[in-house]
């Protein structure tokens, strides 16, 4: 079998000082098809510097809404292109939103399998300048760096333990304490899950597993991120392990939410202002979400949810409260962890504005 890696680049933007390059990667390792990826670097050419949209856009043109108001509009009117529940979940762009600059307008993408199927291919949306009142900035000039997560990676592979984990860390934030503080909390979080996957693993050795064959325990660690706001960055960790069989294994996934000014790592009580009953308001969504699941699919889901914590996990995506549960926690393990989607707009004035995209 032929492996195979390609790169081709465009210039899709190049005025004054201003530079938009597109970076397509192609791979292939074997299977039914191949991988595209696109890589968007948009340069103030004066400092070197790349830049997010509110380097490009004016703050008071709105210019999140705008992107996403043509975004969904676009999906609309050929939504046999997208995954069904697209237009469902998509009520937000962003901070960082994949994006290159045009003659014409700014195009907004998404990465493969993300909001279509692959033979949709890499799904763009060309906004032109005139949906935005002051179009593109006249004076660009970008200073700083903008805060990014870059991932590490840890595969080990071992007699009866390996691992493979994949995951973010936070990269230019103007106080280095605080990013220190962040990053270690994800990879403390990390290290004790694996410390107890490799306990698991050394209780197991000369033990088979249901297949008759030799307990070999194997962890993974894998990332979303969600760019809520400048100050608010939101994380879903998940963790899974198992013994190389279906019957005995971890799986869950933990929301980080934080604050990267002060650190804090807000809980779910955090998201509503004081006063609200959001245990309630949550518990009512999620019974409704699950009614409908029931109603509209061929398989037999066997519900067990009765009520959310008080500080159940969830993260900020895409304009969504995602509420997080454990495999098996609420639904059969077969199901895996379960996520109810529940737009922030559905709670009206009770959010804390800084959960808010603006």
């Amino acid at each position: 079998m032929k492996y195979n890696v390609t790169s081709d680049y465009e210039v899709t933007y190049n005025q004054g000082n201003v530079l938009s390059v597109v970076v397509t990667l192609y791979n292939y390792t074997g299977g039914a098809h191949g991988n595209t990826e696109k890589i968007a670097y948009n340069f103030d050419l004066n400092t070197g510097k790349t830049g997010y949209l509110k380097d490009f856009l004016y703050e008071e043109d709105n210019y999140r809404k705008v992107i996403l108001d043509e975004v969904r509009n676009q999906i609309s009117k050929e939504p046999e292109k997208y995954f069904k529940d697209t237009l469902n979940t998509l009520h937000g762009i962003p901070y960082d939103q994949n994006f290159y600059l045009t003659k014409d307008g700014i195009v907004v993408y998404y990465p493969l399998y993300d909001i279509a199927p692959y033979v949709a291919g890499i799904p763009e949306f060309k906004i032109p300048y005139s949906k935005f009142k002051h179009g593109l900035k006249k004076d660009i000039s970008i200073k700083s760096d903008n805060v990014i997560i870059e991932k590490e990676q840890s595969v080990k592979k071992g007699e009866n333990y390996s691992e493979y984990l994949y995951y973010p860390q936070i990269k230019n934030l103007d106080n280095p304490i605080i990013e220190k503080q962040i990053n270690t909390i994800i990879t403390k979080d990390i290290s004790n899950f694996t410390k107890d996957v490799k306990k698991k693993a050394e209780l197991s050795k000369g033990k088979l597993n249901i297949y008759n064959r030799p307990v070999t325990w194997g962890a993974s660690v894998y990332s979303d991120e969600y760019f809520v706001n400048p100050d608010l960055i939101s994380i879903d960790i998940t963790y899974s392990a198992n013994d190389g069989s279906t019957i005995n294994y971890i799986l869950y996934n933990k929301g980080y939410n934080f604050n990267l000014i002060t650190g804090e790592n807000y809980k779910l009580s955090d998201v509503f202002k004081e006063g609200t009953d959001y245990v309630t308001l949550i518990n009512t969504k999620i019974n409704n979400q699950i009614e409908n699941i029931i109603k509209s699919s061929e398989y037999k889901y066997d519900y067990n949810f009765k009520t959310i914590k008080a500080e159940q996990p969830y993260y900020i995506y895409r304009g969504n409260l995602v509420i997080l549960f454990e495999a098996g926690e609420i639904l059969s393990k077969d199901f895996g962890a379960p996520k109810f989607y529940i737009p922030l707009y559905k709670f009206g004035d009770k959010v804390n504005p800084q959960f808010i995209e603006h």
